[in-house]
């Protein structure tokens, strides 16, 4: 082999070459995401949250640290749901999460202050077991009939 120029590279057994790849991938993903939160403002005050849990994954949170509760009027600072993101994503796919769940969030705080004889109807915190048990009831829903429908529109032309 006197006349080969390549010379041979000793690589990490895989286990370490995964880490360290995965480690270099972090960083890229943390730096990427430092350079969008930097250029990003939410409505409300609201910051955003990007976190790297402990499973491996990446996820954005909207978080108001000065939160009122709708309820009892006093500080209640909240994070919303989590939305996961991938290193694979583009700039624009991690944005429009973002800002998907801005209006999550926004809907959310709608649905919770929305009032109807001075209740939440549209409450996101409902028992969803509760709310099964009330569908599963034969007189749960309020529908007007085809016909009815199909009337009312002609009377209105």
């Amino acid at each position: 082999m006197e006349g080969n120029s390549h010379k041979q590279i000793a690589l990490p057994p895989v286990g370490e070459m995964s880490i360290d790849l995965q480690m270099h991938g972090q960083c890229a993903m943390k730096m990427r995401l430092s350079g969008i939160r930097a250029a990003l403002v939410l409505p409300n005050n609201w910051e955003p949250l990007f976190v790297y849990d402990t499973r491996g994954y990446w996820y954005f949170q909207v978080q108001d640290t000065e939160a009122i509760c709708n309820v009892t009027g006093e500080p209640y600072p909240w994070t919303g749901r989590k939305w996961l993101l991938s290193e694979h994503m583009t700039e624009g796919e991690i944005v429009q999460t973002v800002f998907k769940a801005v209006l999550t969030a926004i809907e959310h705080e709608a649905r919770e202050a929305f009032l109807y004889k001075g209740q939440a109807i549209f409450d996101p915190h409902y028992d969803i077991e509760k709310l099964t048990k009330l569908r599963s009831q034969a007189d749960a829903l309020s529908t007007r009939s085809d016909q009815q429908a199909h009337s009312d529109f002609l009377n209105a032309n």
